[in-house]
């Protein structure tokens, strides 16, 4: 059999090899050869096939790779090491999220953008095993967020969701806000157990109807704990941005869980390089153990499985002090529902209380119910657009009490003084935010 009846050829790239081989094999002239590869090819002659090649030819995207890395160290046993995954996906790491961003995303919030390709651990995690969790949790959201364009925009359901709290969403689980970049409009993922709502989809159906909410269940598994059998669902208001992301998600063909590990595992010295890195000169360092700090006469370094490693006031806030703020808490940041400059910055300094408290009290001491309603009941009801000048009085009243009852029942130390900062910048967008009775004005913080 002849050469050029012995290879196919199905590219224009791939006729013109053929051609050179052609040409060199018979000595013929190199227009005979690519008339002589074409037809080998299924074509009449190459013109024909340049023509049908261009017709079906896509130009080829570029494919970037994203290095996550999470080292650690296991104390009982004195074992260290460090554990690497690179992921493939469309867009780079900058064009999807912010490095602020990560902060928004319970599978983020652990580690930071260290440089364009890669995403490291900020901290040491205690074992392997969650080690691989760690970095296959963070590869799953990262897929997502580059085949979605959705961005974190919180760890729990926010509004529209939060302020019906007398009609919550059935079987909700592992809920997750997002934030789509384009047109703003707000994303929740749910990711409940299947066994758990296997029975509920027409009350979950109804829900998001009655809501204005489309309900839309994703066939790629999700990125709470698809190992453990959850299963990711989306609620939009948008139906077309819901379909849109409900067809990004479904064609997913990737879903990194540590049960399967297919990443990389060395010794944690020397520290990992990306590529990036690599070919630069700025000095890397691994991250610190903060297991290993110690407490200073003003601050106690505390770890919470969702809030990582951090530092609280030494001692700890009365209970009801604790029972005060939550509750001045809970009714700014409702009331500031038109007003992102105010909610955003005290739902960071709620969030932060609540670890503080899970730190200074054991559930002998402050039982579940009590808990769980301090920081996170029921909210406040929202202001109008344009609150009254009674109303923005009573927000900047609350504020004061919570600034007032933190600086009594805890020392000047760093911790405190962030909350401060983050209060600080929530009474500048109270006191400015622009009063009157009329609702239809918007006004943004």
């Amino acid at each position: 059999m002849s050469l050029d009846f012995a290879l196919r050829p199905s590219s224009i790239e791939g006729i013109k090899r053929l051609a050179d081989r052609i040409q060199r094999d018979e000595a013929i002239q190199r227009a005979e050869a690519l008339e002589r590869a074409s037809r080998s090819a299924g074509y009449s002659n190459y013109a024909h096939a340049r023509r049908s090649l261009a017709d079906s030819l896509v130009p080829e995207r570029p494919r970037h790779d994203i290095h996550i890395t999470a080292y650690w160290h296991d104390l009982p046993t004195g074992e260290t090491g460090r554990e690497t995954l690179v992921i493939v996906v469309d867009h780079r790491l900058d064009e999807r999220i912010d490095r602020r961003q990560f902060a928004n995303n319970r599978h983020l919030l652990s580690f930071r953008r260290k440089e364009s390709d890669h995403v490291e651990g900020k901290q040491v995690f205690g074992d392997q095993r969650t080690a691989r969790k760690a970095v296959c949790g963070a590869a799953r959201a990262l897929h997502f967020i580059d085949a979605t364009g959705l961005q974190p925009y919180s760890r729990s359901l926010v509004s529209p969701i939060e302020r019906w709290q007398s009609d919550p969403f059935p079987g909700s689980d592992h809920a997750s806000t997002w934030r789509d970049a384009a047109s703003g409009e707000l994303v929740i993922t749910d990711e409940p157990y299947r066994p758990a709502i296997s029975s509920r989809d027409a009350e979950r159906l109804a829900w998001a109807e009655r809501h204005g909410l489309t309900l839309s269940a994703s066939k790629w598994p999700g990125m709470y704990a698809p190992g453990a059998g959850s299963s990711l669902h989306l609620l939009a208001r948008d139906a077309q941005l819901a379909q849109r992301v409900l067809v990004s998600t479904d064609r997913l063909r990737v879903c990194p869980v540590d049960e399967t590990w297919t990443g990389t595992s060395a010794p944690s010295r020397p520290v990992y390089r990306s590529p990036v890195e690599a070919g630069g000169r700025k000095s890397v360092r691994a991250p610190r153990d903060p297991r290993l700090a110690r407490s200073t006469a003003t601050t106690t370094p505390y770890a919470l499985v969702l809030s990582g490693h951090s530092r609280k006031p030494t001692g700890r806030m009365p209970l009801d002090a604790h029972d005060r703020v939550g509750r001045d808490l809970r009714t700014a940041i409702g009331s500031a529902e038109y007003r992102p400059g105010v909610r955003e910055k005290l739902d960071r300094v709620r969030s932060e209380l609540d670890d503080w408290v899970q730190v200074e009290y054991d559930r002998q001491e402050l039982d579940m119910e009590r808990f769980s309603a301090m920081y996170y009941g029921a909210l406040g009801a929202p202001f109008k657009r344009r609150p009254t000048v009674a109303e923005r009085s009573a927000l900047l009243e609350a504020m004061g009490r919570i600034r007032e009852l933190l600086g009594r029942h805890s020392p000047d130390c760093e911790p405190r003084r962030r909350l401060g900062r983050l209060i600080d910048h929530a009474e500048r967008s109270a006191q400015s935010w622009p009063v009157g009775t009329d609702s239809n004005p918007s006004a943004s913080g």
